[in-house]
């Protein structure tokens, strides 16, 4: 029987069972290197997208007349300044909140008593639920202990013995071990970034050929093409997303400072950088600025017109602005694209999501 090259009949036989499995065999073996290779790759991937923000800028210092190792100097110092010097704010106004937590005192106990006051507040009957629960399964283990018989029950010493744990006096090197220790990490990572976008910036051209030389010399031009492409997209879609994120930020700032919050200039700065977190990002940015309101104001008017002001901006943002901006969809189902975002999380955590 000859074969029928090209026939209906060929194109619906199904795959051989070997191919499915090896494709969820790489697919294992790929998410494990990505898994346990998160130290080194999560560092990388946070440079590639740093990169990518500001190989414009850099480009048009060579222009300008820089040595490419001038212009790559002074973006990653430009970029470094600017992102301690915004951590470094955010810390010092979290510890003069803190610091001065106990002058809003008083508004924090007559809101909380508004709502302890009210027996059908939503506050009251989670406390009335939890409270009843507890009692519930009280009961549930007395009974369960008294049905149990005398010998199996546990033997009460009629003299509890006074156990008195005495801690050693903390010495100087102990006090900066327990401070610099939850600082390794993030300092690490931090550096790590740092050295890979300098060098990425420094060397984009050497990176670009080695990746066509690993994908193979074939239609060259082609590839060379696909991947300047590539990265121009990733660095337009980037810069138009940081437009985005200063028109939500401008007006956050603007309205906090009308609204009368403290360090409004600060909060609206740090919607504009934490709007690159998709999700939960603007929300992480209004959790602040809502929790000084909540402090600070006599009455719940405040609180309620800082709420509004995340609400509406990011309604307009997620609706108007970037629909505008982007121009056109992904091509991503909305499925795809939280599932991506589950399955990054799941695999890198919170920096999974950029």
């Amino acid at each position: 029987m000859p074969q029928l090259i090209g026939s209906p009949l060929q194109k619906s036989l199904p795959k051989e069972p070997g191919s499915h499995l090896a494709a969820i065999a790489m697919f294992l073996v790929i998410t494990g290197i990505l898994y346990f290779g998160r130290d080194v790759l999560i560092p990388l991937a946070l440079s590639i997208l740093l990169s990518f923000l500001l190989a414009p800028a850099v480009r048009r210092l060579e222009k300008a007349g820089l040595p490419r190792a001038v212009a790559t100097t002074v973006m990653v110092a430009l970029s470094c300044w600017v992102i301690g010097g915004l951590v470094w704010v955010s810390v010092v106004q979290m510890l003069n909140f803190a610091d001065r937590l106990p002058e809003y005192k008083s508004n924090i106990q007559s809101k909380v008593s508004i709502l302890r006051s009210d027996p059908n507040s939503s506050l009251v009957r989670a406390r009335r639920t939890i409270d009843e629960i507890g009692t519930e399964m009280a009961k549930q283990d007395a009974a369960d202990a008294a049905k149990l018989p005398r010998a199996s029950r546990a033997p009460v010493s009629e003299r509890p013995t006074k156990v008195v744990i005495e801690e050693a006096p903390q010495t100087p090197v102990d006090f900066m071990r327990e401070m610099i220790t939850p600082l390794i990490v993030p300092l690490t990572t931090a550096g790590a970034v740092i050295l890979f976008t300098f060098i990425m910036l420094l060397r984009r051209e050497d990176l670009r050929d080695r990746v066509i030389r690993l994908v193979g010399h074939k239609q060259l031009n082609l590839t060379t093409q696909v991947l300047e492409e590539a990265a121009g997209r990733v660095s337009r879609y980037l810069r138009v997303q940081l437009m985005v994120n200063v028109t939500y930020g401008l007006p956050v700032g603007i309205a906090l400072y009308a609204l009368g919050v403290p360090n409004a200039a600060l909060w609206g700065l740090l919607a504009t950088l934490l709007r690159f977190i998709p999700y939960i990002g603007a929300w992480i940015a209004a959790a602040m600025p809502i929790a000084l309101a909540f402090a600070i104001s006599n009455d719940w008017s405040l609180v309620l017109w800082t709420v509004s002001v995340f609400l509406v901006l990011e309604l307009i943002s997620n609706n108007i602005v970037e629909p505008w901006a982007y121009g056109a969809s992904t091509g991503m189902s909305a499925i795809a694209i939280i599932g991506s975002a589950i399955f990054w999380t799941w695999l890198w955590g919170a920096v999974g999501l950029l």
